[in-house]
């Protein structure tokens, strides 16, 4: 439980995202601190996910279209 805890205080302090679970224990700092890389490939795998639903939907969007 404590990890949990740690990871949604990393999500809290470091992405502008609203975190769901606003939970907070200060013994959990160096763990917190642990889950920072975690936070960091999650969204860069949703920017890459959008990147790349955008690229495949270009290609379809010509300009008879607008």
């Amino acid at each position: 439980m404590k990890y949990i805890t740690a990871f949604f205080m990393a999500w809290g302090n470091f992405l502008k995202i609203p975190c769901p679970v606003k939970k907070w224990d200060s013994k959990l700092n160096k763990l917190m601190l642990g889950f920072l890389p975690s936070i960091g490939a999650i969204v860069g795998v949703i920017l890459a996910a959008v990147v790349a639903a955008m690229i495949l939907i270009a290609p379809q969007i010509t300009s008879s279209d607008l």
